[in-house]
Parts: structure tokens; C-alpha cells; sequence
């Protein structure tokens, strides 16, 4: 047969899950910052492969431009702008190697 629960089995019961949820409450929000510092990892390490990999285009191109495209008294910017067709070197392209 089954068994009725009475008001203390009910208020254990009750108690059990009011435990549970504030268990899964602190699993979930250590979940959390566990991911959190993975993702902050994860993006610091492709910020960091990105800026080298730049960087290091960023030097190829500036070689580049001074031994084939370059003229005489013209910097690295100039050159590249004249070579785009722009009057004017743009602001962000001031990489210049002289």
C-alpha cells in the first residue's frame, strides 16, 4: 500500500529541494565562471595570434612597397596611397619604415 505522507514528510521534503536548488544554484554559477575563464583565455590567446599575425603582414607589405614601389623622397604611406590612387595617405596607414 502506499503511504501518505504526513506534514513532516512533507517538510522534509520541502527542505530536500529548497537543498537542491541551492545546489544547482552554486554548480551553475561555478559552471559559469568556469566558462567565463575559458572564454577570456581563449579570446586573450586569439587576440594575441591575431596581433602577431598583423604585425608581421604589416612588415611583409611595408618591404614590399619600399623595394618595388617606392620613389625617391616618398614614405612607405605615400607610396601606398599613390599606389591605391588616393591623393592623400590614409590616417590609419601611417606604418612608415624610413
Amino acid at each position: 500500500m502506499t503511504q501518505i505522507p504526513n506534514s513532516t514528510d512533507y517538510e522534509l521534503m520541502k527542505a530536500a529541494g529548497e537543498l537542491g536548488e541551492q545546489a544547482a544554484e552554486a554548480v551553475e554559477s561555478g559552471a559559469v565562471k568556469t566558462y567565463k575563464a575559458i572564454e577570456t583565455g581563449v579570446v586573450k590567446g586569439y587576440k594575441t595570434i591575431e596581433t602577431t599575425v598583423v604585425g608581421a603582414y604589416t612588415k611583409i607589405e611595408n618591404s614590399f612597397v619600399d623595394a618595388f614601389l617606392k620613389q625617391d623622397g616618398e614614405t612607405t604611406a605615400e607610396a601606398k596611397a599613390r599606389v591605391r590612387g588616393e591623393t592623400k595617405p590614409q590616417e590609419a596607414q601611417t606604418d612608415e619604415r624610413d
